[in-house]
């Protein structure tokens, strides 16, 4: 923690200290000092996991701590007084607590929201992958690049998960988001942030990095793994698709079983391969 220190002295009145550190009223003729051992936290981080009675704070930096907490712990989100239950994974917080104690005070607050694209906080780095989740299995999330390489992210109790900037649990991922992760080595991902991009046409790219769709067209049959378009003019083409196909319709992931003679769809394919994505809407 950092050694500086601020020290208040009131003339008149009474100040209430809040925030992180001090969280406490002074009086006049009475001080207080922030920043020192007394008024500090025992452990400030990033929320990373809440159980019925304790909390799991991650330092920068360091290991992540567990802290128990009682009806008698005083607890603060965002300024306002609250229960150990409103304290939530991805916020901030500061406990103070004797050893083997549950904490006398703890104090969140949930940072500002960001997308998977930016960069969550300001000293925290790009993520390791960024990408499509094109599949979903226990414990693990596929993800596929703009050059449509994929890559599989494992993820555990551990991983911070957010969803459109706010904190979400890791079943609340769905096929065709979008979605950013930080992992070291081959360990499970630290966080994950996820958003379901916004719909629109299937002749516009569905994210910015993505190339044209190879082929465009209106749906005139629908079978045995594969569907058949009709681009402009009377020629058909048929592409073939699998488990591994993200099929997103009206802007919503969807499954190839919901595509439907008459949509329109944009599909990409490369060779002779089953197609990567299909994107398709029912025309007004």
């Amino acid at each position: 923690m950092s050694s500086k220190q601020l020290f208040v002295k009131v003339l008149v009145g009474v100040v209430v200290l809040g925030g992180l550190w001090i969280g406490s009223a002074r009086a006049a003729g009475q001080k207080a000092a922030a920043g020192s051992s007394a008024s500090s936290p025992n452990v400030a981080g990033e929320v990373i996991k809440v159980d019925q009675g304790s909390i799991t704070v991650r330092p920068k930096g360091a290991d992540p701590v567990t802290v128990a907490f009682n009806d008698s712990t005083k607890v603060q989100v965002n300024g306002k007084d609250a229960k150990g239950s409103d304290v939530k994974v991805g916020m901030r917080a500061g406990a103070w607590f004797d050893a083997g104690q549950p904490a006398a005070k703890i104090y969140a607050y949930m940072p500002k929201s960001g997308t998977a694209t930016s960069s969550p906080a300001g000293t925290e780095p790009k993520p390791d992958v960024f990408g499509t989740i094109v599949k979903l299995g226990n414990g693990s999330m596929t993800l596929q690049g703009s050059n449509n390489t994929q890559t599989v992210v494992t993820f555990n109790s551990a991983t911070i998960v957010m969803i459109s900037g706010s904190a979400a649990k890791a079943s609340d991922l769905k096929v065709g988001m979008h979605a950013g992760a930080w992992v070291k080595s081959s360990q499970p991902a630290t966080k994950i942030n996820a958003y379901m991009p916004k719909s629109g046409s299937a002749t516009s790219k569905p994210a910015t990095a993505e190339p044209k769709a190879d082929v465009f067209g209106t749906v005139v049959k629908v079978g045995g793994g594969a569907m058949t378009l009709v681009p402009k003019g009377d020629q058909t083409v048929t592409v073939a698709f699998n488990g591994n196909t993200v099929v997103i319709i009206s802007g919503k992931a969807a499954k190839v079983s919901d595509l439907k003679v008459g949509m329109r769809a944009a599909a990409w394919v490369k060779a002779s391969q089953p197609a990567t994505k299909i994107y398709a809407y029912v025309p007004k």
